[in-house]
């Protein structure tokens, strides 16, 4: 059997000809291989066989459709195992602050096509290919709620989860706060929720 990986089946099915074998067509998934082209024979190159035989002369379909469920409410780690066992990559995980939400669970997913093109949410589940790439978007936990505390108080707690205090610290009059007291942290400018890193 000739050596005929690589090729189109048109070629394959015209190289086993010339040796007399019939080449017959078998579709399989492939990561690495594109579609239409011959991954490989059975029997296998080399492979000494009758004349007429027919040699199955498996072409490759891509990579084969990954089905993922819903993954809002997952935890970090469960959502990149089951991108793993489908054999889609998770690069490293953006955090948002969220109020509603646990520290590590995600917030929302999306995988970019290995083909091309735009990518697609997939926080309510979708179906992808395998050798896409995805991206997940993770809770880091509620704000520390700062009000009532120091200056001083309220930088350590909010350094500790990442955000970045501002040198100057305005001032307002408050009924209920005592002066000198942090009341509230401002809004994050342009809005929206706030993440690790901001200031």
């Amino acid at each position: 059997v000739a050596d005929v990986a690589t090729m189109s089946f048109a070629d394959a099915q015209a190289r086993l000809a010339q040796d007399s074998l019939v080449a017959v067509e078998q579709g399989e998934n492939s990561l690495d291989i594109a579609a239409g082209i011959v991954i490989r024979t059975e029997p296998g190159a080399g492979a000494r066989v009758d004349k007429d035989a027919e040699i199955d002369v498996y072409v490759s379909l891509g990579p084969a459709e990954a089905s993922i469920p819903a993954l809002a409410g997952m935890s970090e780690a469960q959502a990149r195992e089951l991108f793993d066992t489908q054999f889609i990559t998770v690069g490293d995980s953006a955090r948002q602050f969220s109020a509603d939400v646990p520290v590590d669970i995600v917030l929302s997913a999306s995988v970019t096509p290995k083909a091309g093109g735009d990518p697609i949410d997939c926080t309510p589940g979708c179906v992808v290919r395998q050798g896409d790439a995805a991206s997940l978007l993770v809770s880091a936990g509620a704000v520390p709620a700062v009000s009532g505390s120091t200056v001083g108080d309220a930088t350590a707690a909010l350094n500790a989860v990442e955000l970045q205090v501002a040198g100057d610290t305005p001032s307002e009059y408050s009924n209920d706060i005592d002066e000198g007291l942090v009341i509230r942290i401002a809004d994050r400018e342009g809005g929206g929720p706030w993440a690790p890193g901001e200031t």
